[in-house]
């Protein structure tokens, strides 16, 4: 007879801690959805903190390492600097977190001046005061004056809650040029964003913006001037279309 060995369970091992720097997408039933899953979303400080030891935050601004996406940053500048030369360029950057995007700006044209004006949550404004004290911090487009130069929405009218308020807001319809870059767009879905750094993860609701939608209300009061071709690769959800396209008045 054999004897019965002993069965000893095993505790399988924990999933490896996802790695700083990736980016993983669930799809969910709606937006709504996704915000509750999200929980306090952008509003993380581990994730403020590690921005600004990336990079794109450290010394002076390096333009042999910025990603493709800059071409079009720089193009939409350079259209409103020959549109409006010999003064100052009035510029509203919507969720545009510490305001790093100015000393780009200004380390490439140095004969523009700008009065650069960002838009943020109450958390990101605080530190962009004393990080990028040549701009201007609001919390709400309210508080800007109509009149805008050049608008631009880099990543984030994918995570607002009413994004079609934001593109319709007086400020936008006034500004000569709206530039939208990093932004999903085609047939409408929304998902949960779970970006991972170094000093912890941030849960992000967000949304593939329904294409015919934006350019619908955009085209009420501006024309598409030129656009750029670039991808995003949102996981389950496939390829996904996020031109970067300058609309003009």
């Amino acid at each position: 007879m054999f004897k019965k060995r002993k069965v000893v369970a095993i505790s399988p091992r924990p999933a490896p801690a996802p790695r700083a720097g990736t980016v993983e997408y669930m799809r969910t039933d709606s937006f709504e959805e996704a915000e509750r899953l999200a929980g306090a979303g952008y509003s993380n400080d581990a994730v403020l903190s590690d921005l600004q030891s990336s990079w794109f935050y450290i010394g002076e601004p390096r333009l042999t390492d910025t990603p493709d996406f800059f071409a079009a940053f720089f193009a939409v500048l350079g259209l409103a600097a020959s549109r409006f030369p010999h003064r100052q360029l009035r510029v509203l950057d919507f969720g545009g977190a510490t305001g790093r995007y100015s000393a780009y700006a200004s380390a490439f044209f140095h004969g523009v001046t700008f009065n650069w004006h960002v838009v943020e949550t109450e958390m990101y404004a605080q530190r962009g005061r004393i990080m990028t004290p040549d701009a201007t911090f609001s919390t709400s487009l309210n508080e800007i004056a109509e009149g805008i130069d050049v608008a631009i929405f880099s990543g984030v009218l994918q995570y607002l809650k009413d994004w079609k308020s934001v593109l319709d807001h007086p400020v936008t319809r006034s500004a000569s040029l709206v530039f939208i870059t990093r932004t999903p767009v085609g047939k409408e879905a929304a998902f949960l964003q779970s970006a991972h750094y170094s000093t912890g993860s941030m849960l992000l609701p967000s949304r593939v913006i329904p294409k015919d939608e934006l350019e619908s209300l955009l085209s009420r009061s501006h024309r598409l001037h030129a656009s750029w071709l670039f991808e995003h690769h949102l996981g389950e959800l496939g390829v996904v279309s996020a031109p970067s396209a300058i609309w003009s008045r």
